[in-house]
């Protein structure tokens, strides 16, 4: 499966490396993709998801707004992916990223280059705090 790019630093993009393609999201789109993109490893309860992007709203229109979110999501993702690709397991009651789906975050990059630093450790060397300042910056 091609793996998908997700840069939540700054406008919130998603990249797929193998066509090439690039999408910009802003809204409850882009909200949704992070919180997914995030935790990306669990599956979610759609009433969960609705509860918390429209929990001004009644549990109703709520799981509305989540169910036209998702398929606007779904379409804008699985345009940028080769034929056939599929994103999510979107069930009646739960919502994953498809098990085939390889998710690279940006924000999972830049934490794992400066687990060092979190833990008091500077880098070592130049190249090493070249690394980290390129994960914040979006050059891999």
């Amino acid at each position: 499966m091609a793996p998908l790019h997700l840069r939540l630093f700054g406008p919130l993009r998603a990249h797929c490396p193998e066509t090439g393609s690039e999408t910009v999201f802003s809204g409850r789109t882009a909200e949704l993709l992070a919180y997914l993109g995030l935790f990306r490893s669990r599956r979610h309860a759609r009433v969960r998801l609705a509860g918390v992007l429209w929990a001004d709203l009644t549990d109703r229109n709520a799981r509305r707004c989540l169910s036209t979110t998702l398929w606007r999501l779904r379409s804008d993702l699985e345009a940028m992916l080769p034929a056939g690709a599929a994103v999510f397991h979107a069930g009646r009651h739960e919502v994953a990223f498809h098990p085939g789906t390889a998710v690279q975050l940006d924000v999972a990059a830049f934490e794992e280059a400066t687990l060092p630093v979190a833990a008091g450790t500077p880098p070592a060397t130049l190249e090493a705090a070249a690394a980290v300042e390129r994960v914040a910056g979006g050059v891999p």
